[in-house]
C-alpha cells in the first residue's frame, strides 16, 4: 500500500499507519512507513517509528537497517544502545562489538559494557585498545571497580609491557578498599605473569598498610626472598 500522490505529508503517513495497526495488518503499516522513510531519510520521528514497530514485529533485519538509518541522522545513545542489541540478537559479534565500542568512545557506555568490550577487543587481538577501554572505565567509573577489574586490567597491562599502569592501578584500588586477601591474590597474579619486580614493587607500597597482617607480611617476604 502507498499513499495517493499529494499525501505524503507525516500527518498522513502516521494516520494510515495507525489504522493498520488496528486492523492488525502490521505489514501494511511498515510498508506506508518504508515508502514514506525512503522519500524522508531525515525524518527522525517517522525512523523511529518505524524501527519501533519492525522490532516488534520481531522482523531483525528490516529492524536493523532502520535503526542504523536512524542512528545516521541522531546518533543518540538511546538509538545506539537499540542497535547494538540488535545486532547481539542478530548473531553478528563484530557490528556488536564495535556499536559498544562507540558508545564507549563517545562516553555513553555502561561499565559492564567497557568491560565487554575489553573482553572482545582482547579476544580479537586488540589489547592495546582493550586497555584504552578498560583505563578509561577506570577514569569514568572509579567506584565501581572490583578485584576482577584489577586482575582483567592488570593482565592486560603486563602483557602490553605497561607495569606501571597496572601497579598504578591496584595501589588505586587497594588505597580505596584496602584488602589483605586480595592483596596476596595480586601479588601471586603478577608472580604468575612472570612479573617479579612488579610484585616486589606493589608489596613494597603495601607493606604499612598491611603491616600487622602475618599472611601478609609473608607474602612481602617471599617477593624479597624471589
Amino acid at each position: 500500500p502507498k499513499c495517493g500522490k499529494g499525501d505524503h505529508s507525516r500527518e498522513v503517513v502516521a494516520t494510515l499507519s495507525d489504522l493498520y495497526l488496528r486492523s492488525g495488518n502490521v505489514d501494511g503499516a511498515v510498508a506506508i512507513l518504508l515508502d514514506y522513510a525512503n522519500e524522508h531519510p531525515d525524518d527522525r520521528e517517522v525512523d523511529a517509528r518505524l524501527a519501533n514497530l519492525l522490532t516488534d514485529a520481531q522482523r531483525v533485519d528490516d529492524s536493523i537497517a532502520a535503526y542504523e538509518r536512524l542512528a545516521e541522522v541522531s546518533p543518540d545513545p538511546t538509538t545506539l544502545h537499540r542497535l547494538a542489541r540488535l545486532y547481539d540478537f542478530a548473531g553478528r559479534p563484530t557490528q556488536y562489538r564495535d556499536m559498544l565500542h562507540r558508545l564507549v568512545q563517545s562516553n555513553e557506555a555502561t561499565f559492564p559494557e567497557h568491560l565487554e568490550v575489553a573482553d572482545l577487543l582482547a579476544g580479537a587481538a586488540r589489547k592495546e585498545e582493550a586497555l584504552a577501554v578498560l583505563y578509561n572505565a577506570a577514569q569514568r567509573f572509579p567506584d565501581q571497580i572490583n578485584d576482577d577489574f584489577v586482575t582483567f586490567f592488570a593482565a592486560l597491562a603486563f602483557d602490553l609491557g605497561r607495569a606501571d599502569l597496572a601497579l598504578q592501578l591496584a595501589d588505586y584500588h587497594q588505597q580505596r578498599h584496602p584488602d589483605a586477601a586480595q592483596f596476596i591474590e595480586l601479588v601471586g597474579l603478577f608472580g604468575s605473569l612472570r612479573q617479579p619486580g612488579a610484585a616486589l614493587a606493589f608489596a613494597r607500597m603495601q607493606r604499612t598498610r598491611f603491616a600487622d597482617d602475618p599472611a601478609v607480611m609473608i607474602a612481602i617476604l617471599g617477593t624479597e626472598a624471589d
